[in-house]
């Protein structure tokens, strides 16, 4: 984050947002993740106006995990989630080979960017024996 007010606008949107709503996880639980210097977070803008962000954990066994990814409601299925994981991608695969995404069962948005996400990667690699 480039400073607090920008995580208290996305912390906002977290609490907001699913899976945040069924798992009654609000704004302290989604502000300390964003104020993890140890997490490197990628912020999509329209002007001054931040429109969705991702945050990305490589420590751990899971090095290349999307912890967190919203965009904001109004800006939804304009492609901006897309961009933010292209992003991500790009950091991760430059040194490592995988991007972790987990989706809640019950979140049937994210699922449904999932699979676009999945089916857009196949299309992206070729795979040879």
């Amino acid at each position: 984050m480039r400073d607090k007010n920008e995580a208290e606008i996305c912390a906002r949107a977290l609490e907001t947002s699913e899976p945040w709503i069924t798992l009654r996880r609000g704004y302290k639980h989604s502000i300390k993740p964003l104020m993890d210097p140890s997490r490197e977070v990628y912020v999509a803008t329209q002007g001054k106006e931040i429109v969705g962000f991702v945050l990305l954990d490589v420590r751990g066994p899971f090095r290349g995990y999307i912890h967190l990814l919203c965009v904001m409601p109004e800006w939804r299925n304009y492609g901006i989630g897309a961009l933010l994981v292209k992003q991500v991608e790009q950091r991760v695969f430059r040194e490592y080979p995988n991007v972790f995404l987990c989706v809640s069962s019950f979140n049937r948005a994210a699922q449904r960017f999932t699979n676009e996400w999945v089916s857009n990667a196949s299309a992206r690699f070729q795979i040879t024996s």
